[in-house]
């Protein structure tokens, strides 16, 4: 609980909320031996890691992938936004006629339907922030959640369900494997300070000035943070995403939308974490990756797909100010009355959560760990657990 609390951490050690159940490892197989009455894990795959060049005949191989979870014939959904990921998605899946595309709107200081051009339905993200949905959400997971992405998520899958949607497709995946976050600039700058390329660093921190919102020297200086850091064993581009991919994000990401699709007896699928694509991009150097300024610069080329850069900037479905706003009531109500003073102090939070709330600045972890701690409490008022 108090690692979920503070890090937001899920199923990395194959601990639940429950005592004496375990989740089963990712990526392994699991032998029975009727002797010793033991069970063996092995896993299957394994990430190996090389340094080669990208070349042209690689996007071939990718789009193939890709192009391999469309092997069927039925009714098929896909979340689309105004992102790369939806986008590629959409433009290689061939039988127009049998996809339903879904889109958000009304989510807070979120324009991003109004780019899309595209066949789409628009679903309503107030839906999602009814106290029946909210408790018919919570009753389906088996355990809290961290943001309120799977909330909507949730709410697109009844939808699809609604429009007889055998499979949804995903872009789960891309952002780690491709390099689209912000934050992975300074492990690839690590990487090559710790290489003594310094020249190439310099360069690289310039190009993503823009794309991080960091002046290039404070990309540096965090660079050379990570690598001075002895509790941070992460300091090179490929463990970051190798982290996220098999250990931290991802492996969330999937339960929780496995999770959801097969309560909407729909099928989950994510082309972009194929394994041979995995594998392939391994194999490439850091900065075929992430060089020229742009994020996922390999999809870019592969598809040609340059989504428009000019656009008002505006946050995706996320936390955000939603939990000092629709939620700010309730949760209050659960910090009076909740089960879990096991964890809290009820005066201390109650007088930090009125604190950010009503504070001018409002950053996106204060925002993230309250969303947490309203999603604990809330799942378990609903579900009617005890802690001890």
């Amino acid at each position: 609980v108090k690692t979920f609390i503070k890090k937001g951490n899920l199923n990395q050690d194959n601990n639940t909320f429950f005592k004496g159940i375990k989740v089963f490892p990712a990526a392994n197989y699991a032998t029975y031996d009727l002797n010793l009455s033991k069970i063996n894990f092995f896993r299957y795959w394994k990430i190996k890691k090389k340094e080669n060049n990208f070349i042209q005949k690689n996007y071939k191989k990718i789009q193939t992938n890709i192009e391999s979870h469309f092997n069927y014939n039925k009714n098929t959904a896909l979340p689309l936004s105004y992102g790369l990921d939806s986008n590629i998605l959409h433009k290689y899946y061939k039988d127009k006629k049998k996809l339903n595309c879904y889109t958000l709107y009304n989510v807070p200081k979120n324009v991003e339907h109004t780019y899309i051009k595209k066949k789409t339905n628009f679903v309503n993200a107030k839906e999602a922030h009814s106290s029946l949905f909210l408790k018919k959400f919570l009753k389906v997971t088996d355990q809290p959640v961290r943001s309120f992405q799977p909330l909507y998520q949730y709410l697109i899958r009844l939808k699809a369900k609604e429009n007889k949607a055998r499979i949804v497709l995903n872009g789960d995946g891309a952002d780690e494997v491709y390099g689209g976050y912000p934050y992975a600039i300074p492990y690839l700058l690590a990487e090559l300070i710790n290489k003594k390329k310094i020249s190439l660093a310099r360069m690289i921190a310039k190009n993503y000035q823009k794309f991080t919102s960091k002046n290039y020297e404070e990309l540096l200086q965090i660079a050379r943070e990570i690598l001075k850091d002895k509790k941070n064993k992460i300091k090179n581009y490929k463990d970051f995403m190798i982290n996220r991919i098999v250990k931290t994000h991802i492996p969330y990401w999937l339960h929780m939308d496995d999770l959801l699709s097969m309560e909407c007896s729909i099928e989950n699928r994510v082309p972009f974490l194929q394994y041979p694509i995995i594998e392939l991009i391994m194999k490439v150097k850091s900065t075929n990756i992430l060089s020229d300024g742009t994020n996922k610069q390999i999809l870019r080329k592969m598809s040609k797909l340059y989504i428009k850069q000019n656009r008002p900037k505006y946050h995706k479905p996320g936390n955000y100010e939603i939990i000092y706003k629709t939620y700010s009531k309730d949760f209050e109500r659960l910090i009076k009355n909740g089960s879990l003073k096991l964890f809290f102090d009820k005066k201390t939070i109650l007088k930090n959560f009125i604190s950010d709330k009503t504070s001018d600045i409002k950053s996106m972890s204060t925002n993230d760990y309250w969303t947490r701690v309203y999603f604990l409490f809330k799942w378990v008022e609903i579900n009617d657990y005890k802690f001890k």
